[in-house]
């Protein structure tokens, strides 16, 4: 019988995060130059206030173009938007003891791709992916 796997044998951390503050366009360049697709968002003094993803930003800027729908006056100031403008606020979250049969679940149920991981005070300790569930399972024997 195999010993059961934790979050936190399979999350990333540290964990890389964007101040809310920060302009899209930097945000851009920052998931360009880490080939990260998302990331926590966090208020001045380091607490997570969301997540931004690729996703997010597609959408956001895409969706109007689709539905043949007006532009958000924002997209012709882009420089102007900031990642609190896109970000999805009140990410969901795991605990570093949690099975990885949790994280899988929570993703399937909240239609996510990452979760963040926290400890009991709520302090960011980590991040799991869909990807670090497919690398596990590829890897599990």
């Amino acid at each position: 019988m195999s010993a059961a796997i934790i979050v936190r044998d399979i999350m990333s951390h540290p964990v890389q995060t964007i101040p809310r503050a920060t302009s899209v366009l930097d945000a851009a360049k920052f998931f360009l130059r880490t080939h990260f697709s998302g990331a926590p968002v966090v208020d001045e003094s380091g607490a997570v206030v969301g997540i931004l993803t690729l996703r997010d930003m597609a959408k956001f800027f895409l969706e109007p173009a689709l539905r043949s729908t007006a532009v958000p006056v924002a997209v012709s100031s882009p420089m102007k938007l900031k990642v609190s403008d896109l970000m999805t606020p009140h990410p969901h979250s795991l605990r570093p003891g949690d099975l990885i049969e949790v994280a899988s679940a929570a993703m399937k149920l909240h239609r996510t791709h990452r979760l963040l991981v926290t400890d009991e005070a709520g302090k960011l300790v980590g991040i799991v992916s869909t990807s670090d569930l497919v690398y596990r399972a590829g890897n599990y024997h």
